[in-house]
């Protein structure tokens, strides 16, 4: 991080559309290549704040329950291809005797690198992805106590996501009977 790729001879304009300061990826013949990997550059933040709330209201044979979840889900990402470059440096230009005439052995890579003659390259301005997801979620539900042996649970579930340009919302209704367990 904190690289200047005007170093490099690389002109100035693309030091300006830069979007991380560090070493570009250099390919060449013959040799390993040095800097970033693809894609290998992320910076990420990730939050979700939550607000709860519940209340509970115990009334003869009723037990109601009620509560609201607001929960907001932030996530912030950067991770272009690649920000500082993608140079390859081959054998064409330092092929020899007559560089129009292709060769498997003639030319060396590095010593294109060292002309600054690189054969293909990419520099990728990518832009960061910000997302916000809202979602709302509410309850109500009743244990109603109908005898010793019974209780019956009515209950109402609303869970509604907001996000980019698009609503969705779910509701689920469940209505369940089962027997209570008293102490023997």
């Amino acid at each position: 991080m904190g690289f200047d790729i005007s170093t490099l001879g690389l002109p100035s304009y693309l030091k300006a559309a830069s979007t991380d300061a560090i070493f570009p990826l250099m390919s060449i013949t013959d040799f390993t290549a040095i800097g970033p990997q693809r894609a290998s550059h992320d910076v990420d933040a990730e939050n979700t704040p939550e607000v709860q709330a519940h209340f509970t209201w115990l009334k003869g044979a009723h037990a109601i329950k009620t509560g609201l979840d607001v929960l907001f889900c932030q996530f912030n990402t950067f991770r272009p291809d690649y920000p500082s470059g993608n140079f390859s440096f081959g054998r064409a230009y330092t092929q020899g005797p007559n560089p129009a005439t292709a060769s498997a052995t003639a030319g060396y890579g590095l010593a294109s690198a060292l002309l600054g003659a690189p054969d293909g390259g990419s520099f990728t301005i990518g832009p960061s992805l910000a997302l916000l997801q809202t979602s709302y979620n509410w309850y109500l539900q009743d244990d109603w106590k109908v005898s010793r042996s019974l209780t019956v649970n009515l209950g109402f579930v609303s869970n509604t996501r907001l996000r980019l340009r698009s609503d969705t919302t779910s509701s689920l209704i469940s209505i369940r009977a089962r027997p209570s367990r008293s102490p023997v």
